[in-house]
């Protein structure tokens, strides 16, 4: 909640007045499939340093060489494109049958 309510330039009162439960499990799913904040940029300015480095050296070094936050020095590989696909049908599709209730 906390980082969504910097994201978005407010306070958690402010976000927790005005943000019904439905959207709140809305952003909850965004950020699951579109990860937001300091651990999405970490990757993508590890993503950077990476390829410069890359093109300097003769052996390629790995994305995790790069990173500052690591989930038990352990970076989990991006899912496959069907993977992503069941994830979105999973996550939406418990939103359906919970709006629906």
């Amino acid at each position: 909640m906390f980082q969504l309510a910097m994201r978005l330039g407010r306070t958690v009162g402010e976000l927790v007045s005005s943000l019904s439960t439905e959207e709140f499990e809305y952003w909850k799913a965004f950020s699951a499939l579109e990860p937001i904040g300091i651990i999405r940029e970490d990757a993508l300015s590890a993503n950077i340093c990476k390829t410069i480095a890359d093109v300097q050296l003769k052996h390629e070094l790995k994305l995790r060489d790069f990173t500052l936050f690591q989930k038990d020095k352990i970076i989990e590989p991006e899912p496959d494109v069907e993977q992503t696909i069941r994830n979105i049908k999973a996550v939406f599709g418990a939103l359906s049958v919970k709006s629906k209730a």
